[in-house]
């Protein structure tokens, strides 16, 4: 049974970014698939960082979005951890619905299929 509130959608290229947990160095990452409250991350470096736990505020800011960012300047908590995959859930919405989400994944070029 699937927990998420909200539907979850695969970005048809991932969203170059840093995040930054904490007061640690910023590292390299991507933007793997998005809903209103949350974002999958990709982070290569995950593996050699043991302080990458579950419920620990992280910061995350992409680069090369040509129509504006979406995500920069959103701190949210990292729900889970997986390899190099972190799950983060924010405070706020990112965009007031899901269909406000998707209109902006697609003016960016960015709206693929819902992750199952």
């Amino acid at each position: 049974m699937d927990r998420r509130m909200h539907t979850r959608i695969n970005l048809k290229h991932p969203i170059p970014c840093t995040c930054r947990v904490g007061q640690d160095e910023p590292m390299s990452a991507t933007i793997v698939n998005v809903s209103v409250m949350g974002i999958m991350l990709e982070v290569p470096d995950l593996q050699d960082k043991l302080t990458m736990e579950s419920c620990q505020r992280i910061a995350v800011d992409e680069y090369g979005m040509e129509n504006g960012s979406l995500f920069s300047g959103f701190i949210g908590t990292t729900n889970w951890v997986y390899k190099t995959y972190v799950g983060v859930c924010f405070e706020h919405p990112i965009k007031g619905s899901n269909k406000e989400l998707r209109s902006w994944l697609r003016d960016n070029d960015q709206l693929c299929e819902e992750a199952s």
